[in-house]
């Protein structure tokens, strides 16, 4: 989840499977004041066999960091009691500050025949403009899974043939690369086409769920690529990239919440 951003909802099942009662006494968290939940039955109460109640898990999004939480359930059950579930957690910060990456020309001089960049807006803003495409080092190698998001915000100022972002392990440019690149606007079309649907008329986002497409899931990438690739006499392209994130959404409540298989014999 995003720095600042409402809170993220879980639901977990709490289920007794046994094949007698089982009364639940208290649910707790351990720390305290990261997750709230709600949902719960007045406590104790009692689950007759195969009854189950859902609970909704809120983590809140206040501050930047990876967090680790217990949630334990005390019941009657001689077997698993204490039962304790861990909920793991990412925050992110807002989105990638361009100040902090470095930016080289990608695909050489043949990508980058006119025009150029520049960094605004505190870093959040990457404007490209003419006949260029930029090539952002990340950190570190970055391994796409079936969870990982790409998104951004595009903002049009005037069209060039293609703009969009892709993922590469190098800055070369290739003509396979079309195959890990989300054109989003352009008169022209080349790469991925299931967001190919800007207007130019006002900022537009875009959430890409890059699991979808099983060509890159597994692939480990080092470079975004970002595009305002305009092949004419006068390339006048225009694009603004903003509100960058690539992160994956499975790093938000981890483990999915397990149901609570316990109960007493009867």
């Amino acid at each position: 989840m995003t720095l600042g951003e409402a809170a993220v909802l879980r639901s977990c099942t709490i289920s007794n499977l046994g094949n007698a009662d089982l009364v639940i006494n208290s649910i707790t968290a351990s720390p305290a004041g990261l997750i709230t939940w709600s949902g719960l039955p007045a406590l104790p109460a009692t689950l007759q066999p195969n009854a189950s109640f859902d609970v909704t898990v809120r983590m809140a999004a206040d501050t930047e960091g990876d967090f680790s939480e217990t949630l334990t359930l005390r019941s009657d059950d001689p077997d698993e009691d204490p039962f304790s579930i861990d909920i793991d957690g990412t925050v992110s910060g807002p989105w990638m500050d361009f100040n902090d990456y470095s930016l080289e020309a990608y695909g050489g001089k043949g990508q980058n025949k006119a025009g150029s960049h520049a960094v605004e807006d505190d870093g959040a803003t990457l404007d490209m403009w003419g006949n260029n495409w930029k090539a952002l080092h990340l950190d570190s190698e970055y391994t796409i899974t079936e969870q990982t998001t790409l998104s951004f915000t595009i903002e049009g100022i005037e069209e060039p043939e293609i703009a969009g972002i892709g993922l590469d392990t190098n800055s070369s440019f290739s003509s396979s690369d079309s195959a890990n690149f989300f054109q989003v606007w352009g008169t022209h079309d080349w790469g991925i086409q299931s967001k190919h649907d800007y207007s130019g008329t006002d900022p537009k986002e875009y959430t890409i769920n890059l699991g979808d497409h099983s060509q890159l899931v597994g692939r480990s990438v080092d470079y975004l690529v970002f595009a305002v690739d305009h092949d004419v006499k006068s390339p006048d392209g225009d694009v603004g990239y903003s509100n960058v994130r690539l992160e994956a959404i499975d790093r938000v409540f981890a483990n999915n919440y397990s149901d609570i298989e316990s109960g007493i014999e009867g």
